[in-house]
This record gives structure tokens, sequence and C-alpha cells, in this order.
């Protein structure tokens, strides 16, 4: 693994939350000024996520 890879491996921008049933991720359309993390605990939650993303 290059260095580079390496650095962006270490963001956690999307994880397993810790029970391991949810995806977490960054909700990017809130930075720069704040760092918020979504839940998606359904097949619903993924798609909306991923609709809305580009609003």
């Amino acid at each position: 693994m290059t260095e580079q890879a390496g650095k962006k491996a270490d963001m956690d921008h999307v994880h397993l939350s810790d029970d391991g049933k949810h995806v977490v991720i960054l909700d990017q359309s809130k930075l720069p000024g704040k760092t918020e993390y979504l839940t998606l605990e359904t097949a619903q939650d993924i798609y909306e996520a991923i609709v809305t993303c580009d609003r």
C-alpha cells in the first residue's frame, strides 16, 4: 500500500456502526463548517443518501 493510499484508509468517512448492523457515513453536505455523520439503517436510507447527495 502506498503512503497516500494508507492516509485515505485512515480517514473514517464510511464505516459500520459499533454493533455492525448499520452503515455510518460522513455527511459531506455539512462540510467544512460542521462534521456530522449519518447512520443508514435500511436500504431506503442508503438510497436516499445517494439520491440526495448532489442536491
